[in-house]
């Protein structure tokens, strides 16, 4: 019994380590949609650089 016990104990660690090799762990990169508005803050905006408030 302890030796079954041992060998699905390795052999759970074997198909842990084979789908952490594999990438199945890593976070998948979410694709940003191309038409979504950009939010402009007021220090940020185009009309001031931010150059002119700086003293």
């Amino acid at each position: 019994m302890k030796a079954l016990f041992l060998a699905v104990v390795v052999l759970n660690l074997a198909v842990f380590l084979w789908e952490y090799r594999s990438g199945a762990f890593a976070a998948p990169e979410a694709a940003v949609p191309e038409n979504l508005e950009t939010i402009v803050l007021v220090g940020e905006s185009p009309v001031s650089d931010g150059s002119a408030d700086k003293k």
